[in-house]
């Protein structure tokens, strides 16, 4: 009688067990010696599908080459060793919404950047927009958790068309004056992607003519136009020169004040603000 009670209180304790662990989700930390990486996808069909084979929930980034806080937010929080951690039971996607626009009208996207967790269930638990800090979204990330394996009822993820969007879907339409270059200028900092690479472009193919009116666009108190002015400079100087868009405006001035004198006397001593276009 005593083995038979054994072996039912072993079997009890067996199947209670495994209840347990089917019902809970994936740890969040590392297992000891096998150390992961979070997976990202730049494709939003491969990264949905792999995240249905691995019933797990997925993180996308909404993202753009001209977007200045996608590249600051990939910068100082993207790179932190505990938002790495905690992305390791994700598929993550990244989308730019240039190359995805399918997506990005499906999601609704209109400002960047633009975070969105969907769960296991195909539900929408997490939506955050603009740049957010290593603690704060290491907050959100921890707060979202416990509803990426539940069921919740929320709105459930769009259905994305296959077809690519028509370039004027999400941005309107400007003509542009290549030869115009006071015009150019005013458009450094435009929302539509297209155009401002069209503008950075046509200065670039202006030559160094172009340097005493793109300089002090780098003064713009606009970060989206000193981020474009730089590209230019960039491309037209090469990268021999230091100047940080992003930095406070008095790291900024000194900075200018040194690449005038490196330039040269032909700049202009004071700035003209470029129009606001973002």
């Amino acid at each position: 009688m005593a083995t038979n009670k054994y072996v039912v209180v072993s079997l009890t304790i067996f199947v209670i067990t495994s209840l347990v662990s089917a019902q809970s989700p994936p740890r969040q930390d590392i297992a000891a010696g096998r150390e992961k990486k979070p997976i990202w996808f730049d494709s939003y069909q491969a990264g949905i599908s792999a995240a249905k084979a691995r019933k797990r929930p997925v993180l996308i980034k909404f993202e753009a080459e001209w977007c200045s806080w996608c590249e600051k937010m990939d910068r100082e929080v993207f790179a932190q060793p505990q938002i790495i951690k905690m992305l390791e039971n994700y598929i993550c996607i990244r989308i730019d919404v240039d190359k995805q626009r399918n997506v990005a009208l499906a999601y609704k996207i209109k400002t960047l950047p633009r975070i969105i967790v969907v769960n296991t269930h195909n539900e929408i638990v997490g939506d955050w927009l603009g740049y957010r800090d290593p603690a704060e979204f290491s907050k959100l990330l921890k707060d979202v958790w416990e509803y990426t394996h539940t069921q919740t009822g929320t709105s459930r993820m769009p259905k994305v068309r296959e077809d690519a969007a028509k370039p004027n879907q999400l941005f309107e339409a400007v003509k542009i004056n290549r030869s115009d270059t006071d015009e150019l200028i005013s458009l450094l900092g435009h929302k539509n992607p297209g155009i401002r690479r069209e503008v950075i472009d046509a200065l670039v193919k202006g030559g160094l003519k172009a340097m005493p009116t793109v300089i002090p666009a780098l003064e713009s108190k606009y970060l989206g136009t000193r981020i474009a002015a730089w590209k230019v400079v960039g491309k037209l100087k090469g990268a021999q020169y230091k100047f940080d868009p992003w930095a406070p405006s008095d790291e900024r001035a000194e900075a200018l004040r040194k690449l005038k004198a490196q330039l040269g006397p032909s700049l202009p001593k004071h700035a003209s603000q470029p129009a606001k276009t973002t």
